[in-house]
């Protein structure tokens, strides 16, 4: 099918026109039926011969192509559902596949439904356009993909098992911070002065530098301060 603008209308010397070659579907008088509600894909091939070209006359350009879907009030004329996709890009050497989706709901039964192409031009702008293969069918759109859960929270801030730890080994806490005194013991048993203070890097010197009980004591008293 070749589809151009109404040239004979004298509006394109003076503003634009807009031109519509549509189908309606319905009963026999047009208007939509209940049986009609539903998700629909109107398919069909596309091939630009002018639309959106020079005019070699009056070099007036600007000219626009669209494939539409209408759904006109039948009480006022006005729209109730207005879809289009435009064909003005598509190619001049072979014809583009291509689709429109649209849905039909329950309010808009008894009113008047347009599958068809358009153009839009003044000045006798260019806007010719080839259509073929049109097919309007029931379509059930692919759902989109159900994302990914997002993780919980940890419900404790500390979860891990200080057990699977050993002291002998050159092993750190990954992910943990560690502040600790070393204090002497005086001859009656009672802490006396403090000996040294270093931060988590003593980790895998600490079997070399204190004694088994010092630190069993050490890994029993650090603290999280918050992650490297």
């Amino acid at each position: 099918m070749n589809t151009y603008s109404n040239y004979d209308d004298g509006t394109h010397g003076s503003g634009n026109v807009e031109t519509n070659i549509f189908r309606e579907h319905g009963a026999d008088q047009g208007y939509i039926t209940a049986e009609m509600v539903g998700t629909y894909r109107m398919s069909f091939k596309a091939k630009n011969t002018n639309c959106g070209g020079v005019n070699g006359d009056n070099q007036a350009t600007g000219g626009t192509c669209h494939a539409f879907v209408k759904v006109i009030n039948s009480g006022d004329f006005s729209q109730m559902l207005f879809e289009r996709t435009e064909t003005t890009s598509t190619s001049a050497d072979a014809f583009t596949d291509m689709v429109l989706d649209y849905e039909i709901t329950d309010g808009m039964v008894g009113h008047i439904l347009q599958t068809g192409f358009m153009n839009y031009a003044g000045n006798y702008a260019p806007t010719g356009m080839l259509y073929d293969d049109v097919v309007v069918a029931e379509y059930t759109p692919t759902p989109a993909p159900t994302p990914e859960p997002t993780p919980a929270p940890a419900a404790n801030y500390a979860e891990d098992d200080f057990e699977s730890y050993s002291i002998d080994g050159d092993e750190t806490l990954a992910g943990w911070k560690m502040y600790v005194n070393v204090f002497g013991r005086n001859d009656d048993g009672a802490t006396g002065s403090i000996q040294s203070m270093a931060t988590d890097h003593l980790m895998h010197l600490m079997p070399h530098t204190l004694t088994k009980v010092q630190y069993l004591q050490y890994k029993r008293s650090f603290s999280r301060i918050g992650s490297r």
